[in-house]
C-alpha cells in the first residue's frame, strides 16, 4: 500500500481474463457507513482523456470515506488481451468480477457504480444481472445511441489522420469518408472489432429500457447535446425510473484540443461525489 495515498495496484480475475485495478483504501473514519465505489471507465481516446478526471475522483472519494476500485477492462489499458477483443459483454462480465474483488477488499454490503461514456452504458447492461449489492448507478453522458457513438468517432479518426498525422495518406482520408466501408475497424487509434461494432449499432433509444435493480438510478447530462436529449427522450417514456441531474460542463472528450490537455470538470466531480455520498 502507498502509504502517501493510499492506493495500490492490483491484479484480479482469472488466469485466463486478468484484470488491472487501482484500489483507493478509505481515507475516513466513515468508512464503515460509505458505500464502496467502481469506476467504469470509457472508450478509447475519451478514457486516456479520462485519465485524471478518474484518479482525482478516486481519490475525493477516498477522502471522504469511500473505498474506490478504477480498472482497466479486458483488452484495455494494462489488463490482459487485445483491444480487438474487447465488447460490451466481456466488460460486463470485467464489471462483474470488479464487483466481486471490491466486495472482498472492502469487506462492504453496498457498491455503488460510477459509469464515463461507454463506460456509463456498460454499467447499465451489466445492472441487468446486478448484485444484491449494488446500492445505485450514477451514469455521466452514458451512449444511448450506438450508431451516432459509432459516427462520431470515425468522423473523428478521420479528422485526426488528416490534421494531427504528419504522413501524407494517399488516397487523402477525406476522399474515403463518404465510403461507408473505409475507418470501420479503428476508432483514434483503437480497434472496432465487428462484435463490439454490432453491439454498439444495437444500443438505440427505441429500444432503451432500464435495468430492474437498482432502484436507484442517476444521471448527469447536460441537456442541450445530443446524449442529453436522448436521455429527455428515455425519460419521458419512462417517467421517474431515473433521476436526471444536469452539468453543462463544456468538456468534449474528443477533441483535438483537448489530447494534450488534462481536464477535470469540476461541476461534473462534484456532483457524482455528492450523489455517491447520498446512496442508500
Amino acid at each position: 500500500m502507498n502509504t502517501l495515498t493510499n492506493f495500490q495496484p492490483i491484479a484480479f480475475g482469472p488466469p485466463e481474463r486478468r484484470l488491472f485495478g487501482i484500489y483507493h483504501l478509505s481515507q475516513a473514519q466513515a468508512a464503515d457507513h460509505r458505500p464502496a465505489v467502481i469506476l467504469c471507465n470509457a472508450f478509447g481516446q475519451e478514457a486516456i482523456r479520462a485519465q485524471r478526471f478518474q484518479r482525482a475522483l478516486a481519490e475525493r472519494l477516498a477522502r471522504a470515506g469511500h473505498p474506490v476500485l478504477r480498472f482497466d477492462y479486458f483488452g484495455t489499458g494494462d489488463s490482459m488481451g487485445d483491444d480487438a477483443e474487447g465488447d460490451l459483454d466481456g466488460w460486463c462480465q470485467d464489471l462483474h468480477t470488479a464487483h466481486q474483488e471490491l466486495r472482498r477488499l472492502a469487506a462492504t454490503s453496498r457498491i455503488v457504480w460510477v459509469g464515463m461514456r461507454l463506460g456509463g452504458s456498460v454499467a447499465l447492461r451489466a445492472a441487468r444481472t446486478a448484485p444484491t449489492d449494488l446500492a445505485r448507478l450514477i451514469l455521466w453522458d452514458p451512449v444511448l445511441d450506438g450508431s451516432r457513438y459509432l459516427a462520431h468517432l470515425r468522423d473523428r479518426h478521420i479528422a485526426s489522420l488528416e490534421n494531427v498525422y504528419s504522413l501524407p495518406l494517399n488516397p487523402a482520408p477525406r476522399d474515403l469518408a463518404d465510403d461507408p466501408s473505409c475507418y470501420r475497424d479503428e476508432a483514434i487509434g483503437f480497434a472496432l472489432s465487428p462484435r463490439l461494432r454490432s453491439q454498439l449499432m444495437a444500443l438505440g433509444t427505441e429500444s432503451h429500457s432500464w435495468p430492474t435493480t437498482p432502484s436507484d438510478i442517476i444521471v448527469i447530462t447536460d441537456p442541450d447535446t445530443p446524449d442529453g436529449m436522448d436521455l429527455e427522450f428515455i425519460c419521458a417514456r419512462n417517467p421517474g425510473r431515473a433521476q436526471v441531474l444536469v452539468v453543462q460542463h463544456g468538456t468534449n472528450w474528443t477533441t483535438d484540443t483537448a489530447a494534450n490537455t488534462s481536464l477535470v470538470p469540476t461541476a461534473a466531480m462534484m456532483m457524482i461525489a455528492q450523489q455517491t455520498g447520498d446512496a442508500q
